[in-house]
């Protein structure tokens, strides 16, 4: 029988080791207690094996996964601003500082659903929120993009920028 750490994300081989009896753990606390506690057991942790699959350049997934995280975004903009009271519109120019691999057309098309392009008024050239569009949940917008995506993502932006 072998124990393991599993994760959505790996899973790792772990293996127990007895602590020699004059080892123990010295805490500190930011006010200057200090504790001694007894190390009742240790364990080393393997390799691990990835359970999910990394992303791949330019591939649907990634392609999938990025314009979730765009309408997230946006979203959650459109959340803030309207929980501010202030106005909920945005520029196709700082969405497209944001995410740099996403054409503009792209952003016009994903964000067409909840906003209005504004061609006159104080917003003009912005794109506001459409009244009667319900924006999703925070659980929901977390289930849409994962923190497992997120991670994947950012392991196969580390790996094409090595």
């Amino acid at each position: 029988w072998q124990m393991s750490l599993e994760t959505k994300m790996y899973r790792a081989p772990a293996f127990q080791h007895p602590p020699p009896a004059t080892d123990f753990l010295c805490i500190r606390r930011m006010c200057g207690r200090i504790f001694l506690r007894e190390i009742t057991s240790t364990f080393t942790v393997g390799m691990q094996e990835p359970t999910i699959e990394v992303f791949t350049p330019n591939s649907e997934a990634t392609q999938k996964y990025q314009e979730k995280r765009l309408q997230v975004y946006v979203y959650r903009h459109f959340r803030t601003k309207i929980t501010k009271n202030e106005a909920a519109v945005v520029r196709i120019q700082d969405l497209n500082t944001k995410f740099t691999k996403q054409s503009e057309t792209l952003i016009r098309k994903k964000i067409k659903h909840c906003a209005d392009f504004q061609r006159v008024g104080d917003h003009a050239g912005q794109w506001a929120y459409k009244e009667g569009f319900e924006l999703p949940t925070e659980e929901q917008l977390r289930r849409m993009v994962t923190a497992e995506d997120v991670c994947s993502f950012e392991a196969m932006q580390a790996a094409v920028e090595r």
